[in-house]
C-alpha cells in the first residue's frame, strides 16, 4: 500500500514538474522589422521587463531597408507572415494608414505621459482620417552645416550662420574663394545634392515651407508646386548656381556623396544636412570645424522650415500579440530606447524630455538639429516615392537652365496630379 502510494506521489510530483516545465518554457515570440538593427541592444531589458510581469517574450528582429519595406511588408500581409511591431519610415506612414496595414493605437497613444511632447509633424504621418496608427520613434531631421573656419577666413563671423536668403548669398559668395590664389576656385559657398531624389526632397523642400508654399495641399490630393511660393524656391536655387555662382561644377549631377565629401573636405563651406552626419564626419573628418543652425529663410517669412525624417513605429492590425507589442511600443518611447538607443546612436529622440542628455551634452551639435523638430514637417501623401522623379526631373530642368523654374514646376505639378488621381 505504502509502495502504491509512494508511487502515486511520485508520478503526481512528475506531472506536476512537467507541467510547470512546459509552462515556463512556452515562450511568446514577437517580430519587429526595421531599418536600424540596434534597436536589438534593448530587447534582452525589454524581455526582463516583461519577466517581472510573468511573460515569457522573446523579441525576433529582421533589418529591412526603406527602400525595400513597402514591397517586402506588402508581401509579408499577403502571406499572412507580416510582423508584429514595424519601425518605419515616417513618409510611408499616411500610405500604410490608409490600407489599414496598422492597429487603431488612439487611446492608448493619448493615455502616454509623453504624448504632448512628441513631434506634430511626425504624428501627423502616423495619422489616417483622425486615428493614429504610428507613432514617432526616432527623427532624422534637415538643417543648416556651415564651416566655422571657412568662415573666419572669408571675413565673416564663425558664429553666426546665414539666417536669411539674401544672408545666404552673401555668404556663400563670400566663401566662394581662390585661397591658394592660382585662378582657380578652390572652396564654394554651397552645393546640393540635385542628382538624387530623396536627398533632394529632403534639402529642397524647406525651402519652399519656409517661403509660404507647399508640395501638396494639406489632404495631399492636389500638388502645388506651378504655385509662386514653390516656384520662388526652385529660382533661388537656380540663381545660386548661375548667377550668383557659388557651387562648384557639376553640382546639378551631385549625389548626397559628392555634396558630403565636399563639405567633409572642406571645399564646400555650407550644406543642407541631417543629423545623422555628424557621427559621420566624426569618423571621417574629426578636426573640421562646424557649426549646425536653421535652414535659411526668406526676409520677412514668421520661420524657417526643416524635414521631417525618421522612423514611426507601430502594430500591424494582424500581429496576435498586441498587448505585448503595445508594452514594446511605450518602452521605445522610454529612456531606454529613446536616450541608449536613438541619441547614443546619433539619431533624434521624439520625446523632448530626452532632447537634453550625456551624449548630446558631449556633442552639443546634436542639441541644434533638436530645435528644427518644431519646424519639421513632411508630405502628407500615399503616393511619396511616385513623386520621386517628377520632382527630381524638375528640379535638374531649372537648374540646368533646359526649363524655367516656372515651367519645370508646372510640368512637375500635372505629372504629380495624374499619380494623386490614380486609385
Amino acid at each position: 500500500m505504502r509502495r502504491i502510494c509512494s508511487t502515486a506521489i511520485v508520478l503526481a510530483l512528475m506531472l506536476a514538474l512537467v507541467s510547470s516545465t512546459g509552462m515556463a518554457a512556452k515562450e511568446q515570440k514577437v517580430t519587429i522589422w526595421g531599418r536600424r538593427a540596434y534597436i536589438q541592444e534593448v530587447f534582452p531589458a525589454f524581455e526582463e521587463l516583461m519577466a517581472k510581469q510573468g511573460k515569457q517574450i522573446k523579441m525576433e528582429f529582421t533589418q529591412v531597408s526603406s527602400t525595400d519595406m513597402t514591397t517586402k511588408l506588402m508581401s509579408a500581409f499577403a502571406a499572412g507572415e507580416a510582423p508584429d511591431i514595424v519601425m518605419l519610415d515616417d513618409i510611408l506612414g499616411p500610405y500604410f494608414g490608409s490600407i489599414g496595414a496598422f492597429a487603431d493605437i488612439s487611446k492608448q497613444s493619448a493615455a502616454l505621459p509623453c504624448f504632448n511632447e512628441l513631434s506634430v509633424g511626425m504624428m501627423k504621418l502616423g495619422q489616417w482620417q483622425g486615428v493614429q496608427y504610428l507613432l514617432p520613434l526616432f527623427s532624422d531631421n534637415s538643417a543648416l552645416m556651415y564651416n566655422r573656419k571657412l568662415f573666419k577666413q572669408a571675413g565673416l563671423d564663425p558664429n553666426k550662420a546665414p539666417d536669411t536668403w539674401d544672408d545666404f548669398v552673401k555668404c556663400a559668395k563670400a566663401l566662394t574663394m581662390d585661397t591658394n590664389k592660382d585662378g582657380r576656385i578652390d572652396v564654394y559657398g554651397t552645393a546640393f545634392a540635385i542628382g538624387e531624389a530623396d536627398m533632394n526632397m529632403f534639402t529642397f523642400l524647406p525651402f519652399i515651407w519656409s517661403n509660404g508654399g507647399d508640395i501638396l495641399n494639406d489632404n495631399g490630393t492636389k500638388c502645388l508646386l506651378d504655385q509662386p511660393k514653390a516656384v520662388e524656391a526652385l529660382q533661388f536655387w537656380t540663381d545660386l548656381i548661375h548667377k550668383h555662382k557659388v557651387t562648384p561644377p557639376g553640382t546639378t549631377s551631385y549625389g548626397y556623396t559628392d555634396m558630403y565629401n565636399g563639405f567633409a573636405t572642406e571645399k564646400i563651406a555650407m550644406i543642407i544636412g541631417g543629423d545623422w552626419m555628424i557621427g559621420s564626419l566624426a569618423q571621417d573628418a574629426p578636426n573640421i570645424d562646424y557649426g549646425v543652425a536653421y535652414i535659411p529663410r526668406p526676409a520677412g517669412s514668421k520661420q524657417s522650415a526643416s524635414f521631417a525624417g525618421g522612423d514611426l513605429i507601430g502594430i500591424t492590425s494582424t500581429s496576435k500579440s498586441k498587448d505585448v507589442a503595445w508594452e514594446f511600443v511605450k518602452f521605445a518611447l522610454g529612456e531606454q530606447v529613446q536616450v541608449e538607443v536613438w541619441a547614443k546612436h546619433g539619431a533624434i529622440p521624439v520625446v523632448k524630455g530626452y532632447y537634453r542628455n550625456k551624449y548630446f551634452a558631449a556633442e552639443p551639435k546634436y542639441a541644434e538639429f533638436t530645435k528644427t523638430l518644431d519646424v519639421a514637417i513632411a508630405p502628407f501623401t500615399t503616393k511619396y516615392n511616385e513623386m520621386y522623379d517628377p520632382m527630381l526631373e524638375a528640379i535638374q530642368n531649372a537648374t540646368t537652365l533646359k526649363m524655367t523654374p516656372e515651367q519645370a514646376f508646372k510640368r512637375a505639378t500635372q505629372t504629380i496630379d495624374r499619380i494623386l488621381s490614380q486609385p
